[in-house]
Formats: C-alpha cells, sequence, structure tokens
C-alpha cells in the first residue's frame, strides 16, 4: 500500500512540472508590449537620429567645412582671377597690310582669362574683312573666334605663354601675323588694328564723308595725335573744354548723338550724324567705322543732318 501511495505522489510531481514548463514556454512566445516614451525621451531620439543622418550626408564639421570651403576659393581665384595689379587699356596700332622685314610685328598682351577684341578697319575707317589663314599656333594657350568679318576675339586660358596668328586682309595677296602674350602686368581689352590702305567697305565710307546734296568731299581719315584718337573714342583730352549742346528746344542732346569739344578757336563735333553747315575743315573716323570727328571753326550755331532731318544745335 505505501509502494503504491509513493508511485501516485511521483506521477503527480512529473505532470505538475510539464505543466509548469509548458506555461513558461507559451510566456516566452508571447510578444513584447510596446514600449511608450516620454515626450522628452522621444525629442531625444530624433536628435540622435538627426545628427546620424548628416554625419553619412555631410561627413565634415563645421571647421572642416570651413576649411573645404576656402581651399576651393582659393582655388578658384588662382585659376580664375587676374592677377593682382593688372592694368586694362584699349589700343590703337597703325600698320601697312604687308609687313615688310623693317616693320615692326605688333604684340599684343593679354590677361589671364581675359578677352582681348581685334577690329580691323582701313585708313577710312571701314570695316575691312580679316580672314583667319589658321588657328592660333598654340591652342593649349590661347582660343580664337572670329565674330564679325572684321572682328576677331582672342582669349588667354593660361596664366603665361606666347603665340602668333596669321591673317588675311580681303584684297590682299600677302599675310598679316601678329604676335599674343599673356601678361600679369597688363591686358589689351579693345584693339584698333588701324590698316593703312583701303579695304573691302571704304567706297561707302568715303561717300558718307561728303556734303549731302552733292559738292566737294571732304575726306575721312584717321590722325595720328594722340588727341585726335582720344575724341574719336569720346575721351576728353588734356587742355580741351566739353561744350554742352542743346536743341532748338533747349532740351540737352545726348552724348551718344553728338559730342563737342574746343580748343583754339576750333570745335570738335563727334557724331554718327552728318554735318550740314557750316562746312568742316577736316573729318576723322572712329576706328569702328560708326562714328565721325568733324572739325570746324568755333560758332555758337551749327545745323546737322540728323536722319532725313535738319536740326539746329545750340553750343555753350
Amino acid at each position: 500500500m505505501t509502494r503504491i501511495l509513493l508511485i501516485s505522489v511521483l506521477c503527480a510531481l512529473f505532470h505538475s512540472s510539464v505543466a509548469d514548463a509548458q506555461s513558461r514556454s507559451a510566456r516566452n512566445n508571447e510578444p513584447e508590449p510596446k514600449k511608450v516614451y516620454k515626450d522628452s525621451a522621444q525629442r531625444k531620439l530624433s536628435e540622435v537620429a538627426l545628427s546620424d543622418l548628416q554625419k553619412e550626408i555631410f561627413a565634415f564639421s563645421d571647421e572642416e567645412a570651413d576649411v573645404v570651403h576656402e581651399t576651393v576659393r582659393k582655388r578658384d581665384e588662382f585659376l580664375y582671377s587676374a592677377p593682382d595689379g593688372l592694368t586694362v587699356s584699349n589700343q590703337i596700332f597703325q600698320i601697312k597690310p604687308r609687313l615688310g622685314d623693317q616693320d615692326e610685328i605688333p604684340l599684343i598682351l593679354l590677361g589671364h582669362n581675359y578677352t582681348s577684341t581685334l577690329v580691323f578697319v582701313d585708313q577710312d575707317g571701314a570695316p575691312w574683312t580679316t580672314d583667319l589663314l589658321t588657328d592660333i599656333s598654340n591652342t593649349d594657350v590661347f582660343s580664337v573666334e572670329k565674330k564679325a568679318p572684321h572682328i576677331i576675339t582672342v582669349r588667354a586660358k593660361k596664366k603665361a605663354g606666347e603665340g602668333n596668328l596669321p591673317l588675311l586682309l580681303k584684297g590682299e595677296q600677302y599675310p598679316l601675323t601678329l604676335l599674343f602674350k599673356i601678361s600679369d602686368k597688363e591686358s589689351y581689352f579693345t584693339v584698333d588694328m588701324l590698316v593703312n590702305g583701303y579695304g573691302d567697305h571704304s567706297q561707302g565710307t568715303r561717300a558718307m564723308s561728303g556734303i549731302d546734296g552733292g559738292g566737294t568731299s571732304v575726306p575721312a581719315r584717321f590722325d595720328s595725335s594722340e588727341d585726335i584718337n582720344k575724341m574719336v573714342m569720346g575721351i576728353t583730352p588734356e587742355g580741351y573744354s566739353k561744350a554742352r549742346v542743346f536743341d532748338a528746344y533747349a532740351s540737352r542732346v545726348k552724348d551718344s548723338d553728338f559730342m563737342i569739344w574746343r580748343k583754339g578757336g576750333l570745335m570738335y563735333i563727334l557724331t554718327p550724324h552728318m554735318y550740314y553747315a557750316p562746312r568742316p575743315s577736316d573729318v576723322h573716323v572712329s576706328p569702328d567705322g560708326r562714328n565721325k570727328l568733324f572739325v570746324l571753326s568755333d560758332v555758337p550755331i551749327i545745323k546737322m543732318r540728323k536722319f532725313n532731318k535738319i536740326i539746329d544745335l545750340n553750343i555753350l
């Protein structure tokens, strides 16, 4: 009887341990309850996540970013900025259609990354068509483009270097050669190439320089004097006084229509329009052929032809 009772107790203990183990296993398989964060903890987690994202996208600190920015700026300044102290100017070269052995070859100075514009005109101031025979001798250092029949642009791509460019004026049998040099001291922006000869458009310019309605003509020409060259470019030379110009209605006229200077009993009128009266004693033409500089005796009133209309100008 005692033996049977002992076996019963052991069986009960076994079943109890199995049931307890099954209960624990069921609890372990249940999903964990959702964690609930306080607002402060949630903000902190968001800040950490944002910080990690920024580090992945932009892997520099503020100090490192400043160093990178400054390095890039200095690199671009070195590659693309003009040298300190570089001066720019416009130049006029008077050349022959054919350069001889004793003639000096024009040397054009260019600044790094600057473009120089060459304008070819004849002694009447008319555009002279100019063709490129080849590209410039060193295309790694310079780039050349023909922008108009008589206008050529040259750009310096390096900080130092030289090259030459052969050209042919229309109607001429022999080429011209120009020299180019990159300089850290001076750069020519506009270069007027005044050729001592008549080009392929000279007849039209000579006709424009005559008196309207027939009569003798006053030949338009270039003058080598520094004062004349300045005035045809719209610059007041030293010792000259710039006059104030009014129309018949007492309105100030625009400089783009008429600019007038006085000196020594003479008057100089720069205009794209034609004179009418009094007749000028001399006529000069701007390098681009657009404006003419009329020279006549100093008078208080003149008549000019603006388009098809005769206008009175009062000079003060």
